[in-house]
């Protein structure tokens, strides 16, 4: 018994650090809508960061984008294309970093001269841009230590060559980008993620004021405060962490809120469950030899207990209702996702004799000690994913989430670095050779065991690319111009860590496009199954 407890302690220490690292997440009420928010936590990485001086000015009036409750949505910004400038980093433990610049480049089209700007405003000078990293630097060394195989790898020297590239090619209306790193501890943000919270956006909109934050901890997504502070400045958020955000969570939280990573849930939700009855997943299935059966299909829920997550119920058992197939129980878990429950859990879906599981994280890690539990009672049910349950980091931790449990899963995804490992990787994407040339020009390199790595670097290279080209189609740098601006740099990014871009006026997620995806028992991997299908309302 002893062993078994310390055991299962352990399993649960490894999954609560995924869950900073990918697709976890908190919750937070917010004027009434929960708000969920997991993965790729990570600008989480090794480096040392620089020091910088700060700025000042007023912010613009909100307009465009998907403005706040009760208003109504913008119009779209100024065209034209993206230049660029040069950034290399600084010495210190905090603060912002610069570097060389460079000639003009491309077509500056839509760009306007240094003069007809304002010298300077919150996040800009005369000289340079800033934009705000928050960093946990110790977290690949805490994960180590637990004996996971998860590294987000090198953030600071991933944002400091891409920004370098931005810089080299000309700069942002005479300016350069530079990047003010702030670092927390991975402890701090499991346990005081809202004192945390509160010193980021004390330190990126007094300290350092920056145009806009690049943060991947969905610990930091799950803090009202983290979004009201960034807001009443007007600060650009762009989200790299795997968000359940529904469209009421976007506007209320919002206008200024863009996920690179994830998309709303109104969206997700009936869209997976289309896909998965176009893959015929809903058919009979034999929970004890964990293969096709006779027994009836009836589905479980596994879902957080939060306004957020009975949402996600809502959307699932509309959409399910609409193919005729059944739900026949939910389980709601701690949003802390210990797997504490996990054994009820486990008990109750198999009392129900439920055939199929469904869930959307922002908690993987629950999902991993559902399947140990399980095991453990000889109950496998066939199991829908989405790139939420980090399916390549299933495969890659086989110790929290047993092989025999994935056999028979299906689902979607839209993160190919996330999704599947290098022998199965899709090709190239729309921006993969820019993003790496600029990675490897920065001494950044990636291998078919660094793909978790790879997808955080590309994240970055999504995000700072996209706030560039918003910055020049905006035509300036406050927080009313990169909103106003978001919608048509968004819908022309090439993207390197999703298939395309789907960020319009009314949808501030990038993901646009998913493929499906099956678990194969003859390499014990997850693989894509047939091309591109876009995500549409």
């Amino acid at each position: 018994m002893t062993r078994s407890i310390r055991t299962r302690t352990r399993v649960g220490a490894v999954a609560g650090l995924l869950c900073l690292a990918t697709a976890c997440g908190s919750t937070v009420q917010v004027k009434g809508t929960a708000l969920q928010s997991g993965s790729n936590d990570g600008l989480q990485g090794s480096g040392s960061s620089g020091q910088g001086t700060t700025g000042d000015g007023q912010q613009g009036s909100t307009t465009g984008g998907l403005g706040t409750p009760g208003g109504t949505s913008g119009g779209s910004g100024g065209a034209g294309s993206t230049g660029s400038g040069g950034v290399t980093p600084g010495g210190g433990t905090t603060g912002a970093t610069s570097g060389g610049s460079g000639t003009s480049a491309g077509s500056t089209s839509g760009a306007v001269s240094q003069g007809s700007l304002p010298t300077t405003g919150p996040g800009w000078d005369a000289k340079n841009v800033y934009v705000g990293v928050p960093t946990a630097d110790d977290f690949n060394a805490a994960v180590k230590n637990l004996g996971a195989n998860f590294s987000n790898g090198d953030v600071h020297g991933d944002v400091d060559a891409i920004v370098a590239d931005i810089n080299k090619t000309g700069g942002l209306f005479g300016r350069k980008l530079v990047v003010a790193y702030h670092d927390t501890s991975t402890a701090s943000l499991v346990s005081d993620p809202a004192g945390v919270s509160q010193s980021m956006c004390s330190y990126f909109t007094q300290d350092r004021p920056v145009v806009a934050v690049i943060n991947g901890a969905p610990q930091l997504d799950a803090q009202e405060g983290f979004h009201t502070c960034l807001e009443k400045k007007q600060t650009t958020l762009l989200s790299l962490s795997n968000t359940e955000y529904s469209d009421k969570d976007y506007a209320k939280l919002g206008p200024h809120l863009f996920t690179v990573a994830s998309l709303s849930t109104d969206i997700l939700v009936p869209t997976f469950v289309a896909a998965l009855n176009r893959e015929k997943y809903f058919t009979g299935w034999d929970t004890t030899a964990g293969g096709p059966g006779k027994a009836a299909v009836r589905v479980g829920l596994l879902l957080e207990d939060s306004p957020a997550g009975r949402h996600v119920d809502a959307l699932f058992r509309a959409s399910l209702q609409k193919i005729g197939v059944t739900v026949a129980t939910d389980f709601y878990y701690d949003p802390a996702g210990t797997g504490q429950k996990s054994q009820s859990e486990v008990l109750q879906f198999s009392a129900a004799k439920v055939t199929h599981v469904l869930d959307l994280p922002p908690v993987a890690a629950e999902l991993y000690l559902f399947q140990n539990s399980a095991e453990q009672q000889h109950y496998r049910p066939r199991y829908g994913f989405t790139s939420f349950n980090l399916p390549l980091g299933t495969e890659e931790n086989a110790a929290q989430a047993p092989p025999v449990q994935q056999v028979g899963s299906i689902g979607i995804g839209w993160q190919p670095f996330n999704d599947a490992n290098a022998s199965h990787d899709p090709g190239a994407l729309p921006g993969t050779k820019r993003c790496f040339s600029a990675l490897s020009k920065g001494g950044q390199t990636f291998n078919s065991s660094s793909r978790r790595a790879a997808l955080i670097a590309t994240q970055l290279c999504d995000s700072l690319y996209l706030l560039r080209d918003a910055i020049v189609a905006g035509r300036g740098f406050s927080g009313a111009d990169l909103l106003r601006a978001m919608p048509v740099a968004g819908s022309r990014l090439a993207t390197a860590a999703t298939f395309n871009s789907g960020l319009v006026n009314d949808n501030h997620g990038v993901p646009g496009s998913y493929r499906g995806q099956q678990y194969q028992t003859a390499c014990s991997c997850f693989t894509y199954t047939g091309g591109n299908h876009p995500f549409s309302r």
